[in-house]
């Protein structure tokens, strides 16, 4: 595994097989969730959407799989401890 900032990632096909994004989620309100995501290769991404808020748990999936990304420098007001992590272009 390669450590980039405190983050693991991996750097063998083996190492890919068992490997699991770091996910955390921001809710700007009930109803609007900020959902980050570290990815395989080495680097992280944030999404934002609109959601029903009744489970973040399971809105935290529709928001990484049809959000808007947004821009790093929001995103690390967010989630600063990604600083030292590159953000996925």
């Amino acid at each position: 595994m390669k450590t980039i900032g405190e983050f693991n990632f991996p750097s063998t096909p083996e190492e890919c097989k068992n490997w699991k994004p770091y996910v955390r989620v921001y809710a700007t309100s009930s109803t609007s969730l900020i959902v980050m995501q570290t990815r395989i290769e080495g680097l992280w991404c944030a999404y934002a959407m609109g959601v029903e808020g009744i489970d973040h748990e399971t809105e935290k999936e529709l928001v990484l799989l049809h959000g808007d990304k947004i821009r790093e420098d929001l995103g690390l007001v967010l989630f600063p401890f990604m600083k030292d992590v590159p953000y996925a272009l």
